[in-house]
């Protein structure tokens, strides 16, 4: 089964040698409860339907921004994220 849609990195996952570390992120963008749970079902359905139980999922949910959240003066590239000190 190809995965794609609002998850396309399934594909990737699906494909990888070993054991992953997946680390996932959700929450301040739904506007209900039952959107977050109905996104969070689906997930972990799609996620089981891979049948990689050695892989460690990372789900982490976001909180709210404060106001003047995008108003920062500094940014790092998660790229250089391994080299900042």
């Amino acid at each position: 089964q190809s995965h794609s849609g609002p998850c396309p990195w399934m594909n990737e996952l699906k494909a990888a040698d070993g054991r992953a570390f997946v680390v996932l992120n959700g929450g301040a963008s739904y506007h209900s409860k039952d959107a977050f749970q109905k996104m969070l079902d689906g997930l972990l359905e799609s996620l089981d339907g891979l049948d990689r139980k050695d892989d460690i999922v990372w789900f982490r949910s976001t909180s709210p921004g404060h106001p003047n959240c995008f108003n920062s003066n500094s940014s790092v590239a998660i790229t250089d994220m391994k080299y900042a000190d």
